[in-house]
């Protein structure tokens, strides 16, 4: 049998994977097990063979034995998912067959500290109880009789710091009424909003560490609330005191990482342990037992980020390793982290945390000494940059590189000046982090603990003036091109840089990649602005119109036209539809009667025909609605009623009415009687939602158990609800993970619109946010592809 001798390039990738075997062995799990969490059956097929290929060129050209480990650690994972998922899904079986369930009473222990952010708690919790019965979820044959096996799958609790809960902490057990919700689409089974929390117990451990953390929060003092609050997140990982303002800077500024505990803070508490007991006359072993003891305090303490964790188990491992006398390569150490987390939880592949973790530290482990040669090496005005500047800059542009893609991917933004800010901000974090955990050494010293956090406060404080310095500055965060096309530009011009900087071979080819890929996504980013000229591309479908404050939204399908709302005056709204070149209206909606939708009526009616209104049937008693309905009547066309289950057509598009009843009787006011609609195509869909509430928005999902996965069947549009208030409800927002949400509303407006706290629950979601005060009308047209093309009215 003759056997073909390999390429020098197999050779070379074969060589690779000898010298650093988990590396190999950490991807090919990452990879599987991702395409088992979103992969269709044939994703999954097609990744399997690809794996099996990989397994069986790595047997033949490598290692039988990397082979087999690699096959091992993929079914251990896997059988770990199984099992986990299998009990998720029977646990939801147990709790009903329904999308929604009504309230029932839990009993439930909360898994890490909860966090604060708008208003609300949320955390990690377990279900132990429902309705006082323990939940079976499997029954195991035993000597020939079904014993019922109790589990308890876990799931997210959110509550309101409104509602009076009491302080919890991780290990808590409450009790709740809770509204339950299923969902396997993570590792959670359920999500549960909570009211008439108790607490009823907590373990000796838990109950301590909880103790402490009150004990710290007690003495946390500083320059500024902010500064005080950094200096608690980077100490215990509580960030409930940092202002929404601040967290947002730093978003901007790519500081995000700062604002609590991540795996620096853990390298730089184990390697002052490491240094203290590296004075003391304990043996090898001893020390790194004591080392050991101290990282997992310290995890307890924070609590178990997917970074933390991360940094952890690679501390561990070098630990371990260094106790028996060797070495261990940081690459197969952060490989070997990356097998056992995705063990004990495999919906850490989908972590959008974890993966920003795991990019940086393999950034930082590559590229840092070549990224910091290369800018040692570069001339300013003939004299080299200092040791420190170029070394700091090496640090963070290689934690940046590979980081970048997953960075635009959630935000769609390039951070401008993330390279000053972390070169500003990184030096100061071992400081604050080692006065904050002194500080808490010293909670039974309240006078010594506060001087030490004030301490720490001092270079929070310039931290704090980084961001918000930084964050104000003109184009602090630069437009990047949407959707894959955008992250694939990104990921080839991450890997041609380190291409660059990693290998003399073939620098041709990585320069090439890199000029093209550097060429069109600055094309992309400098067309976006213009591209209003041409505003809006002859095949839109759905159009926001900037009115102001208020909304109007116009679609079209095959010619027909509706338009839902029309403003509070006349003239934005007649020349949105001027512009859009739209002369007949099909069906015109008017959600409710307040001005601001209704007032512009003559924008439409005069110039344009309308052979439709349709309107609330809310019985609104104010002259203004009088005066719109007068309106409406005398444009001859034909008035209809909306109520719930009322459906029609408009081209391509299926629409129906979600609310209000026929009679509206169940509306508290003209916001909870406005018109809900969704409107499905092959395309795309649309949900509206006018000025619903929080109450109208969960009466609309009672009502309508399949509404989640009705929208989402093609990409879907969200018509936010009331320009963005705080009256809404967070779970449907983030269930509904829409592709594009739309925000119409007036620039500087009164009425704090949009609200963060809305926001923030469409970012959570991966929802894009297009809003009329920085973007103006905002059309939206379906690609060939199927994804969505947006165009702005104003450039933004």
């Amino acid at each position: 049998m003759i056997r073909k001798t390999p390429s020098l390039s197999t050779v070379a990738l074969g060589r690779l994977i000898g010298r650093h075997p988990m590396v190999f062995i950490a991807m090919a799990a990452w990879l599987t097990v991702l395409g088992a969490l979103f992969g269709s059956d044939l994703a999954v097929v097609v990744a399997g063979v690809l794996v099996l290929l990989a397994l069986t060129l790595t047997w033949f050209w490598v290692s039988p034995r990397l082979t087999l480990l690699t096959l091992l650690s993929l079914a251990g994972i896997f059988a770990s998912f199984a099992l986990q998922a299998g009990v998720n899904q029977l646990a939801v079986r147990e709790m009903g067959a329904k999308s929604y369930f009504s309230s029932s009473e839990a009993g439930l222990t909360v898994l890490d500290e909860p966090k604060l952010q708008n208003g609300v708690y949320r955390a990690n919790v377990k279900l132990s109880r429902l309705d006082n019965k323990a939940i079976e979820c499997l029954k195991l044959p035993v000597w020939n009789v079904l014993v019922p096996l109790e589990c308890e799958p876990r799931g997210v609790a959110s509550w309101s710091v409104l509602e009076h809960a009491p302080r919890l902490a991780a290990g808590q057990q409450i009790s709740a009424t809770a509204f339950l919700k299923p969902t396997l689409r993570a590792r959670a089974a359920f999500e549960a909003k909570l009211t008439e929390v108790h607490s009823t117990a907590r373990s000796v451990g838990y109950r301590w560490l909880s103790e402490l953390h009150q004990r710290y929060r007690q003495t946390n003092a500083g320059l500024t609330p902010d500064a005080a609050g950094l200096v608690m997140g980077l100490a215990i990982g509580d960030t409930s005191l940092i202002s929404q303002e601040l967290i947002e800077s730093m978003q901007v500024t790519g500081l995000t990482h700062l604002n609590a505990v991540s795996g620096a803070n853990c390298a730089i508490v184990i390697g002052l342990v490491w240094l203290g007991l590296s004075r003391t006359r304990l043996n090898r072993a001893s020390r790194t037992a004591a080392a050991l003891v101290a990282l997992v305090g310290y995890v307890l303490l924070v609590g178990q980020q997917p970074s933390v964790l991360r940094a952890a188990v690679m501390l561990t491992t070098v630990l371990w390793v260094k106790s028996l006398g060797r070495r261990i390569n940081p690459l197969d150490a952060l490989g070997l982290a990356i097998v056992i987390l995705l063990l004990f939880d495999p919906w850490l592949a989908a972590d959008f945390g974890f993966a920003l973790s795991v990019t940086a530290t393999l950034g930082l482990v590559l590229l840092s000494r070549p990224m910091t040669d290369r800018i040692a090496d570069l001339r300013f005005f003939g004299a080299s940059l200092p040791n420190w500047l170029s070394s700091g800059a090496g640090v963070v542009l290689s934690a940046q590189i590979l980081s970048l893609p997953l960075i635009l991917a959630l935000s769609g933004y390039l951070p401008t000046y993330t390279v000053v800010a972390n070169l500003l901000s990184e030096p100061l974090v071992a400081p604050i982090t080692v006065l904050g955990l002194a500080a808490v050494c010293f909670f039974w010293l309240p006078p010594v603990a506060v001087g030490l956090n004030w301490l720490g406060s001092l270079p929070a404080a310039i931290i704090e003036g980084v961001a918000k310095t930084l964050a104000a500055f003109p184009m602090s965060q630069t437009p990047w091109l949407s959707g894959a096309w955008g992250i694939l530009l990104a990921t080839a011009i991450c890997l041609s840089i380190s291409w660059l900087l990693l290998s003399p071979r073939r620098r041709n080819w990585a320069w090439s990649v890199l000029s093209v890929a550097a060429a069109v996504s600055l094309s992309g980013v400098l067309i976006r602005p213009i591209s209003a000229i041409g505003w809006p591309n002859t095949r839109w479908s759905v159009v926001a119109c900037d009115v102001g404050q208020g909304d109007a939204l116009v679609l079209r399908s095959q010619g027909r036209v509706a338009v839902i709302d029309v403003g509070r005056d006349p003239k934005p709204i007649q020349i949105c539809l001027d512009r859009l070149n739209v002369h007949e209206i099909e069906l015109l909606v008017l959600t409710h009667f307040d001005m601001d939708h209704v007032g512009g009526i003559q924008g439409v009616t005069e110039n344009h025909r309308v052979r439709t209104i349709m309107e609330t049937p809310w019985p609104d008693q104010r002259p203004t609605a009088d005066f719109i309905k007068a309106a409406a009547i005398a444009t001859g066309a034909r008035i209809v009623l909306a109520e719930t289950g009322l459906s029609g057509s408009l081209g391509t598009f299926t629409w129906s009415v979600l609310t209000p009843s026929r009679t509206a009787s169940e509306a508290e006011d003209s916001n909870d009687g406005s018109i809900g609609m969704l409107w499905e195509s092959s395309e795309m869909n649309l949900l509206t939602l006018a000025d619903l509430g929080e109450k109208g928005q969960m009466r609309i999902v009672q009502q309508n158990p399949a509404l989640v996965a009705q929208a989402r069947a093609h990409p879907l549009v969200l018509k936010v609800a009331h320009h963005g208030s705080a009256d809404f409800y967070p779970e449907l927002y983030e269930e509904l993970r829409a592709s594009i949400a739309l925000i119409s509303v007036g620039a500087g407006n009164s009425y704090g619109h949009p609200t963060k706290k809305a926001l923030a629950a469409l970012a959570r979601a991966g929802t894009r946010i297009y809003r009329t005060d920085e973007a103006g009308s905002v059309a939206i047209a379906s690609t060939p592809s199927g994804s969505l093309e947006v165009g702005v009215g104003a450039g933004g």
